[in-house]
């Protein structure tokens, strides 16, 4: 049944890729639609819970992107999609720091939670909501 659910999956990223990257007014219309979901689920969730869907949605950035041509439309559709880029994040608990190709990291030592850390050059203390996003990995261009 998993393996059914990620082939579905994979279709659905396929299909809305393909009609994402169309240069057409169908094409505009798709982009519009993405970019109104987006901005729906951005007030519910921002975490991307696994790393394949993390995949999945710079795939279909970058689909969205490459259908953009020059009109006023894909213009300002493209700034909204850069502008919602920098919403969604997915944490690798496995990997902290050490870049990978298509995703920006921030490097960062062991966090210790019992402790609240120090910023070394000022002196000031760091809350754990900076913790968490400084291990957060954004969407990037490569």
């Amino acid at each position: 049944a998993k393996q059914t659910h990620t082939t579905k999956k994979e279709e659905t990223i396929n299909t809305a890729s393909n009609a994402l990257a169309e240069k057409t007014k169908l094409g505009q219309s798709s982009r519009k639609s993405i970019l109104y979901e987006l901005n729906n689920q951005r007030s519910k969730k921002t975490r991307v819970e696994s790393n394949n869907d993390f995949h999945s949605l710079c795939r279909v950035f970058n689909a969205f992107l490459s259908g953009c041509g020059r009109e006023s439309v894909d213009v300002s559709n493209a700034k909204m999609l850069m502008i919602l880029s920098q919403t969604f994040y997915f944490v690798d608990e496995e990997q902290q720091g050490g870049g990978r190709g298509g995703v920006g990291t921030e490097e960062v030592g062991d966090v210790d939670t019992n402790t609240t850390p120090q910023d070394k050059s000022s002196g000031t203390t760091i809350s754990k909501t900076t913790q968490d996003r400084e291990r957060r990995i954004y969407v990037k261009n490569e």
